[in-house]
């Protein structure tokens, strides 16, 4: 997929050099357009390239690999972790800021009664 992009690109690089820099002055001698051939020299590479690939599969090796198959996730070894139970990933509400916390009774005193300790 890179190659094609690159192809076209250096096509279009060329094609803007010579429509804005190389036009309206050719240069004497064997090219008289170096920029512009230079990216043709690329994009014809690129092409080359992608068809080479195109050829061989994908792979420098050579065939492509159609038995490859994703590894497990897990090894057949490790152990299923229990999730730590102090943990709380539930979506309880959270209390709002402006209520009143909750009241407590106070705690029995000595005798059973309440604010016998206040003594």
């Amino acid at each position: 997929m890179l190659y094609p992009f690159l192809a076209v690109f250096w096509l279009f690089t060329g094609a803007f050099v010579f429509y804005f820099i190389e036009r309206d002055r050719p240069r004497n001698g064997f090219l008289p357009y170096p920029l512009t051939t230079l990216t043709l020299v690329f994009a014809f590479y690129n092409v080359i390239r992608w068809w080479a690939s195109r050829l061989t599969g994908g792979r420098a090796g050579g065939m492509p690999r159609r038995d490859w198959v994703r590894p497990p996730l897990r090894r057949p070894g490790d152990d299923v972790i229990t999730p730590d139970p102090t943990f709380n990933f539930t979506d309880e509400p959270v209390p709002k800021a402006n209520e009143a916390p909750p009241v407590i009774p106070p705690a029995p005193g000595a005798n059973g009664s309440p604010g016998a300790e206040k003594k």
